[in-house]
């Protein structure tokens, strides 16, 4: 596992694509229905649909960590408290990851050996 994740510079905060990805999930998609709204629909006018799977996973990733309520939010307020929402979502996001790679790494027999 990478020491730290590189995922909160990866991308900026993505405002208008994450407005659109949080409609998506409030619908609750199913993997076609999400295949089919960022590769087919191109819902977040990417060139390539590589890169509107790429950025559509990142954001996803980063607005898992808000409720419904949030997601509410960042879809329908001004733009203000968008930039909110998503900061404390990349952030959230980041830290999840971070935490995960510390717990990981504390189960490690390796790293019970090296402790002795």
């Amino acid at each position: 596992m990478a020491l730290y994740n590189a995922e909160i510079s990866a991308g900026s905060l993505l405002s208008l694509e994450s407005k659109r990805i949080a409609l998506l999930l409030l619908s609750q998609p199913d993997k076609n229905a999400w295949g089919h709204a960022i590769e087919d629909e191109n819902i977040l006018q990417k060139k390539t649909r590589a890169t509107a799977r790429r950025q559509a996973t990142l954001i996803r990733k980063r607005l898992l960590t808000l409720d419904e309520a949030g997601l509410v939010m960042l879809a329908q307020r001004e733009q203000e408290v968008v930039m909110q929402l998503l900061l404390v979502a990349a952030i959230k996001h980041t830290a999840s990851c971070w935490l995960s790679d510390v717990v990981a790494k504390s189960r490690s027999p390796n790293t019970a050996r090296a402790a002795k």
